[in-house]
This record gives structure tokens, C-alpha cells and sequence, in this order.
């Protein structure tokens, strides 16, 4: 006769959570589907420790059922969690579209007033040469009349001179 194998306990709380359970609930798990199993095999097998064949369909019935009950439950706990991940990305990615949006409109802000002062110089330096174009025109003016005065009196003394 074959020794039984026992359940692992170790390698099936590492398979629970590699699927995502918390690391004591996975232990849990894996101690309560060990006392299970034991529990189903006590009760199946006779004095003597022996089964029969219609002791082991039933023993595998129940333990086909206890995995796909076990299945369920983690399916379960593995779709809330993605659903928690789902909202949280979700909250995390309206927080920072949020904060974008108010750093756009922040240096938007910014660039508006930086343009406007731009401007506004760009104006008062155009305004002061248009000033200073304007006084050195009246200055040229002044001087080349006064030449041209000068140029007609010296004219004037000259004819007066020769003739």
C-alpha cells in the first residue's frame, strides 16, 4: 500500500498569493483547506486506515468542490481588488488632470501678463523715439535753416560787395 501525500500548505499559500491575496489570508486559507482535507480523509477511511474505491469518488467529489468553492471566493477577492485598483487610477488620474489644468492655466496667466508688459514697454520705447525723432528733426531743422540764413546773408553781403 502507497503512503498518502500530504497537502502542502507552504506551496499552496504561495500560489495564493502570487494570485493576489494578502499574505495571512492566503495562510489562512491554506491551513483551513489542511484541516479540511484531513478532516474529509478521516472521516472516508475505515479502522484500518484503507478507503475504497467509492470512498475515494467521494472523497474527490468533496475536494472538487471545496477548490471550486475556494476558486470562487478568490475570483471574488481578486476582482474587488481590481476594482479598488480601477477606482483609485481612476481618482489619481483626475487629481493630476485637475493639477494640470491649473498649472496651464496658472502660465497661461503668467505668459498673458509677461506679454502684456512686453507690450507696454515695446510701446513706451517706441513712443520715446518717436519723441526723440521728432526733436531731432526740430533740431536739423533750426540748424540748416540757421545755415541756410547764414548761406543767404553771406550771399547778400557778397553781391551787396560787388556790385
Amino acid at each position: 500500500m502507497r503512503a498518502r501525500k500530504s497537502f502542502d500548505t507552504l506551496q499552496y499559500a504561495n500560489q495564493l498569493k502570487e494570485a493576489g491575496i494578502e499574505s495571512k489570508a492566503a495562510e489562512a486559507l491554506a491551513e483551513g483547506q489542511a484541516a479540511a482535507n484531513e478532516a474529509i480523509m478521516t472521516s472516508l477511511l475505515g479502522s484500518e486506515g484503507l478507503a475504497t474505491k467509492a470512498d475515494l469518488v467521494l472523497v474527490e467529489s468533496k475536494l472538487e468542490m471545496t477548490i471550486t468553492s475556494v476558486e470562487s471566493r478568490l475570483d471574488a477577492k481578486i476582482a474587488a481588488v481590481e476594482n479598488k485598483l480601477d477606482a483609485r487610477i481612476t481618482a489619481v488620474e483626475n487629481k493630476l488632470d485637475a493639477r494640470i489644468t491649473a498649472v496651464e492655466t496658472n502660465l497661461d496667466a503668467k505668459i498673458t501678463a509677461v506679454e502684456t508688459n512686453l507690450d507696454a514697454r515695446i510701446t513706451a520705447v517706441e513712443t520715446n523715439l518717436s519723441h526723440q525723432i521728432v526733436n531731432l528733426e526740430n533740431k536739423l531743422t533750426l540748424k540748416i535753416g540757421g545755415i541756410v540764413l547764414a548761406a543767404l546773408t553771406i550771399l547778400a553781403a557778397f553781391n551787396h560787395f560787388i556790385h
